[in-house]
């Protein structure tokens, strides 16, 4: 490295011809510094698991009102309900940790669980560095210097970290992306995930507009109500009566002294049975009024969700096929270490041979004693 230290200045051609030769005299040191490390970066590129990713794209649509509105009321609802407002709060909810937490426990088992590689030599070096890995975290865990793990929690946590969910710009479209070291799962993952958000919108829109609480009750007082009205029928039928009123009223007006035996019993009878019946009708009443309310108010609500703007998510592009992985591939990074193993062995002997040049510099100066050495030497 004698460029490094000479004082004259020199051209490029010599810069050139004293590299090299500082290469040559340095050579083993260069071969077994490039040797070394481009055989790690080979096992490394090797080693490291290759990763998949799938894609899928949700078009997201406004639904514009079924009824007419007035345009002041259409000004209103655009204001509220920008395009950039809904694709960020859809992407929001879609990342919200209950929806991870569901997606964790509908998909398969399989999906969790690492295959070991289908190559002999990668399985014989990442068995012992696991082996040895579970070995010391069970120590630290048995030292209590980390927490033990939770099987649930770093699946939330793997999810979480291989999702991507991001707006597409300039359009109503939300895309979805995971990356998994296993190409069979990132398209499982994405079904699953665009199914469960898709029936917590509806569920949602359904639980802020109520409109499909009320009609849901509507129907069950309507199912009670002809129930009791049945039951009232029965009851009459049972009994022999066409209608209660009418004949309690016609043996009422019908009563002489001599036909007075002859109804006597009779009404005598309808006296017993009127309690009963009472309950039957304020029973059949009290039905009819609450289905009434019920379906009142059912219509209202349903005309307000019809009036409403609401999203809607259609799975445009499924779950895209995977037949490449993630780059860099293998060869990428084989050349990425080639280069370093170039740059970094000739980094080594660059410095080498500087280091070497600096202590034959200074070793090469004669030392010159101190004054008092001399006074000493020469009193001797």
């Amino acid at each position: 490295m004698h460029f490094l230290l000479g004082r004259h200045s020199m051209d490029f051609n010599e810069l050139i011809v004293r590299f090299a030769s500082t290469i040559a005299r340095r050579k083993a040191l260069f071969f077994l510094i490039f040797i070394v490390v481009f055989l790690g970066a080979v096992g490394g590129a090797y080693v490291k698991p290759q990763k998949f990713e799938s894609n899928a794209k949700l078009f997201i649509t406004l639904q514009t009102p079924r009824i007419n509105s007035t345009h002041s009321e259409e000004r209103q609802v655009a204001a509220i309900l920008q395009p950039e407002e809904v694709l960020s709060s859809q992407v929001e909810f879609m990342q919200t940790r209950e929806i991870t937490e569901e997606l964790v426990d509908t998909l398969p088992e399989w999906v969790f669980v690492s295959e070991p590689s289908n190559k002999w030599y990668v399985r014989l070096i990442v068995k012992p560095l696991m082996g040895a890995w579970e070995f010391v975290k069970g120590m630290l865990r048995k030292a209590r210097l980390i927490e033990p793990e939770n099987e649930r929690f770093n699946r939330i946590s793997m999810i979480e970290k291989n999702l991507d969910i991001f707006p597409v710009r300039k359009a109503m479209v939300i895309e979805i992306g995971f990356t998994s070291k296993n190409p069979e799962v990132p398209p499982v993952v994405i079904n699953e995930l665009v199914a469960l958000y898709q029936k917590r919108v509806e569920a949602l829109r359904e639980n802020i507009e109520g409109a499909m609480l009320y009609s849901a009750r509507a129907e069950e007082l309507s199912a009670e109500l002809r129930a009791a009205e049945q039951a009232r029928t029965d009851f009459l039928r049972q009994h022999d009566i066409a209608d209660f009123e009418t004949e309690r009223q016609t043996l009422l007006g019908r009563i002489s002294v001599q036909r007075l035996r002859a109804d006597e019993e009779r009404l005598e009878e309808l006296m017993a049975l009127e309690p009963e019946y009472n309950a039957l009708s304020r029973q059949v009443a009290l039905l009819s009024e609450s289905f009434r309310i019920y379906r009142q108010v059912a219509a209202d609500r349903q005309t307000f969700f019809e009036r409403d703007t609401s999203v809607i998510a259609q799975l445009i592009d499924p779950p895209s096929a995977i037949y490449h992985p993630l780059k860099p591939g293998r060869l990428a990074l084989v050349l990425i270490g080639f280069f370093f193993s170039l740059f970094l062995a000739t980094i080594v002997v660059l410095v080498t041979e500087w280091i070497a040049q600096v202590r034959g510099l200074y070793g090469r100066k004669e030392v010159k004693p101190y004054p008092l050495t001399e006074r000493v030497r020469a009193a001797e």
